[in-house]
């Protein structure tokens, strides 16, 4: 068995948002279900300010600072360090992801394909304030469950 160790290209998105992507990169594509996974650092003012999904489910972990999420469904909401946020574009959905403190933000984000059959569902949002997620200590670390 071969260990293949990959380095994330750093790039800009939204208005000036610095995106360390682990995948897809050109030599690293294709792994269904799982889209894109990226570390993204905000500084105050930088973002990701409106824009439209479909077809795809997003998980977000925030590491520091905090981010507000705007929709056209209605939602808002404020997510901190330890704080996740998840959203189904499923038909469609148009947000935002803005830093809502005056200090750097970060965290991490993967989006997950969905299956042909529920490309077509209502969106959705949910958020969960690191209060609400369990952390399950072990010997040299611990674990914070998100989903599954």
């Amino acid at each position: 068995m071969s260990i293949v160790i990959r380095t994330a290209t750093v790039m800009q998105e939204g208005a000036g948002a610095r995106v360390k992507r682990l995948m897809p990169l050109p030599e690293f594509m294709n792994f269904d279900p799982f889209v894109m996974f990226d570390h993204f650092e905000l500084a105050p003012g930088t973002g990701f300010p409106e824009h439209p999904h479909r077809g795809f489910e997003a998980v977000t972990y925030l590491f520091e600072g905090e981010i507000e999420h705007r929709d056209n469904l209605g939602n808002v909401s404020r997510v901190g360090p330890g704080g996740a946020q998840r959203f189904t574009a499923g038909s469609g959905l148009v947000h935002s992801e803005m830093p809502s403190v005056d200090t750097s933000t970060a965290g991490i984000q993967l989006w997950v394909n969905l299956p042909r059959r529920l490309k077509g569902i209502e969106p959705s949002y949910e958020e969960a304030p690191a209060d609400t997620i369990p952390e399950i200590g072990f010997h040299g670390g611990r674990e914070r469950r998100i989903a599954g």
